[in-house]
């Protein structure tokens, strides 16, 4: 058996007991039932399986992705064996830690039990008291992101004021969409001066606003010259100062959690986009060096050895990347002197 330093936190009980998000099965002859249901805080982990092979062996891999892009994942992973009984179920039960994020992934992958192919079963991190927070994104230089502002556990509130905090020099707020989940409280804003305030009001209701979700979606602007990195999306309120307040003029308490925008660059990606390098990038990149004309590229992904120029050189290492060659699995490469 194999185990981190950082196992990480994840509930995991039948599907049919909990209802929780429904697991993604590939090509196994008769689906498992797993559910999991993710917890922010320390505890223990519970894990439960059916619809296997009776009396056969299972491999289980757990592991959490960090919300924004992950990019290792090894201090997270938990790897075991375990047999399932006559009925073709398995429990177990191991020791978390308080590395999640909210919005963060926990992706469980189950092998064997009579399963012809591997089955994955993912969900997102949720906290477990009142909560309001900003979503982490992924976005490049010179680009856009939407981050969601999302209410969770809402004990029932009348109004709510909260602040958003950024950075200035390299983000820039361009819009804000209400997404009217507090119904009947009107949001008002007033230009994007920072921090920003979001305020939502209603003096007049009979009854508290219990309903839980995204309250606005907030769309942002990363500089051309924005290092590469992340920047924190900060968000606050004022207890004492009755900033969220219920229908009886009560402070109602929330957990204020930022989130945060990485900014990065695909080697290799020539749209600018954030996914993985295709034949089409290498097919922009040949003509950007072969000087046709109108072929517009995102320049800083193509510096793929990073020398600060482009040239053919970019070219054959990205078209050795799509290939699969070995030493090219994995951009940029370096120039080395």
């Amino acid at each position: 058996m194999k185990k981190s330093m950082k196992p990480f936190a994840v509930l995991m009980t039948l599907a049919m007991l909990v209802g929780m998000l429904p697991a993604i099965a590939m090509g196994a002859p008769a689906d498992p039932i797993v559910a999991i249901a993710p917890v922010l805080e320390t505890g223990s982990v519970a894990v439960s399986a059916s619809g296997l092979a009776a009396d056969s062996n299972v491999s289980f891999r757990a592991f959490y992705s960090p919300p924004g892009g992950a990019t290792d994942l090894s201090d997270y992973d938990y790897i075991d064996q375990y047999r399932t009984d006559a009925a073709g179920a398995f429990q177990a039960t191991y020791a978390t830690s308080a590395d999640f994020q909210i919005g963060g992934l926990v992706t469980v992958i189950l092998a064997g039990g009579g399963l012809e192919a591997p089955f994955s079963a993912e969900a997102t991190v949720l906290p477990t008291q009142p909560t309001v927070a900003v979503s982490s994104e992924l976005a490049r230089p010179g680009g856009e992101f939407v981050a969601d502002l999302t209410l969770y556990n809402n004990p029932g509130i009348a109004s709510m004021r909260l602040f958003l905090d950024y950075d200035p020099e390299y983000l820039t707020l361009i819009a804000v969409e209400d997404t009217g989940l507090l119904s009947g409280a009107k949001h008002y804003q007033k230009g994007f001066e920072m921090p920003y305030t979001l305020y939502w009001e209603n003096a007049t209701l009979a009854q508290n606003i219990t309903v839980s979700g995204v309250l606005a979606k907030l769309k942002f602007e990363v500089a051309e010259n924005a290092p590469l990195g992340a920047y924190g999306l900060g968000l606050s309120y004022r207890f004492d100062e009755f900033d969220i307040v219920d229908n009886n003029k009560e402070a109602v308490f929330f957990r204020a959690a930022g989130g945060a925008v990485n900014v990065i660059i695909v080697y290799g990606n020539l749209r600018g986009e954030l996914d993985k390098p295709t034949p089409y990038d290498s097919v922009l990149l040949t003509r950007y060096l072969a000087g046709w004309p109108n072929i517009v590229i995102f320049k800083p992904a193509a510096d793929i050895d990073l020398d600060k120029q482009i040239t053919p050189r970019d070219s054959l290492i990205l078209r050795r990347h799509l290939a699969e060659w070995e030493g090219y699995l994995v951009l940029p490469i370096p120039l080395v002197p």
